[in-house]
C-alpha cells in the first residue's frame, strides 16, 4: 500500500488515557453519541454514528490542545462539521472496516477463520495491532480571499465552502482505497480481446465475473463477494454484463476502479482491510500561494489473509 508523503505532526495529543474507558453499551459510549446528537442527525447506521461520534470527539480534542501554525482559528470553527461531513459519507464503509483508533497506536478486531458453515458465518474474533501516522492529502484548502489557481481547480477549497472540501476529502480517501484493494487483490481474471477469441461482449465479461466470483468463493470458505465496482465508462459500455450476477451482490460505479469485487460481512470487523482514523485532520503553515495542506492521521492495514476477499477482472485488448 502507498505511504507517500509520510510526515511526522508534532504536538499531537495522545489521548489514550482520556479514552480508554470507552465501551459500546457503557456510559461514554452513550455521552459521546449525545454530545453530537445534532451533527449525527440523519445517520441511522449504528456503526457509523459512532464511528463518527468518536472523530468528532478526537478533533475536539485537537482543537483545543494545538495552537498556531496547524490549527487556526477559522479552522476550528470549520473542522467539526467537516468531519461529520466526511466520515459519514465515505462509499468505504460499504467496502471495507472502518475502526476509529482511541490513540496514536491501537487495535483493530477482525474475523479470523470466516466460513460458511450450516447457513450462517463462523469464525472467531481477532485483534491485530496498528499505528497512526500523518499523512499529507492532496486536497488542498485556499485562504479566504486568495484565488484558486486553474491548475489547482480538481483539488483545492475554500475552507468556508465545507459541503465542497468534504466531498474533495471523500473522493480522495476512497480512491485511495480502491488503489489499494486493486494492487493487493488475491485473484485476477484475465478477459483478452484478439483474433483468435474474438472481442470482448456482455456475455464474455459476464461469464468472466461469474467465474471469478466462483474462484473468490472457494477461497472465502463459501462466502461469495457481495459488492462489485465498476468503472463508469464500462458500466456504459456492456450493460448487461453486470445485470443479473448473482444475490447479493450491490454493484457502485466507481472512476478508475475498473472490475473490482470484494467481500465485506455484515459484522464491522468483518472485512480484509481495514482503514482506522485517529487525527482527522489539521493544517500545514500557510503557504506561499495563499494555500493549506490538509494533515490527516491514520493507520490501514490489509490483513495477511485479506488478500483473499478481493479480485479484479483485467480486460487486455
Amino acid at each position: 500500500m502507498n505511504d507517500e508523503n509520510v510526515i511526522e505532526l508534532s504536538g499531537c495529543p495522545n489521548t489514550c488515557g482520556k479514552w480508554s474507558s470507552l465501551r459500546p453499551g457503557g456510559k461514554e459510549h452513550h455521552n459521546c453519541l449525545s454530545n453530537w446528537e445534532e451533527l449525527l442527525t440523519g445517520i441511522t447506521d449504528p456503526i457509523i454514528r459512532m464511528v463518527t461520534a468518536v472523530l468528532l470527539e478526537n478533533q475536539r480534542l485537537m482543537n483545543e490542545v494545538v495552537t498556531g501554525k496547524y490549527i487556526n482559528d477559522e479552522f476550528r470553527e470549520k473542522s467539526i462539521p467537516l468531519v461529520a461531513k466526511v466520515f459519514s459519507n465515505l462509499k468505504a464503509w460499504k467496502l471495507i472496516s472502518i475502526q476509529p483508533l482511541l490513540g496514536p497506536a491501537g487495535i483493530l478486531y477482525h474475523m479470523a477463520n470466516a466460513r460458511l458453515e450450516d447457513g450462517g458465518i463462523v469464525g472467531r474474533i481477532d485483534t491485530e495491532d496498528v499505528c497512526a501516522k500523518t499523512r499529507m492529502l492532496k486536497t488542498v484548502v485556499i485562504k479566504a480571499g486568495a484565488t484558486i489557481a486553474e491548475d489547482m481547480k480538481d483539488k483545492a477549497a475554500y475552507l468556508g465552502d465545507v459541503d465542497v472540501l468534504a466531498e474533495k476529502i471523500v473522493t480522495e480517501l476512497d480512491n485511495e482505497f480502491v488503489t489499494d484493494l486493486r494492487n493487493n487483490v488475491s485473484t485476477i481474471g484475465t478477459l483478452k480481446a484478439n483474433a483468435e477469441v474474438g472481442p470482448i461482449t456482455e456475455e464474455r465479461l459476464r461469464s468472466a465475473i461469474h467465474e471469478l466470483g466462483e474462484v473468490m468463493k472457494v477461497k472465502l470458505h463459501g462466502l461469495k463477494p457481495n459488492w462489485l465496482l465498476v468503472d463508469p465508462q464500462l458500466l456504459e459500455r456492456y450493460p448487461g454484463a453486470f445485470a443479473k450476477l448473482w444475490e447479493p451482490l450491490s454493484i457502485y460505479p466507481h472512476e478508475g476502479a475498473g472490475i473490482l469485487l470484494g467481500y465485506r460481512g455484515d459484522a464491522y470487523f468483518h472485512s480484509g482491510y481495514f482503514y482506522c482514523p485517529y487525527i482527522p485532520f489539521t493544517l500545514s503553515p500557510l503557504r506561499e500561494d495563499g494555500s493549506y495542506v490538509i494533515l490527516t492521521r491514520y493507520g490501514k492495514k490489509l490483513l495477511r489473509d485479506g488478500a483473499p476477499h478481493y479480485g479484479k477482472v483485467v480486460i487486455d485488448g
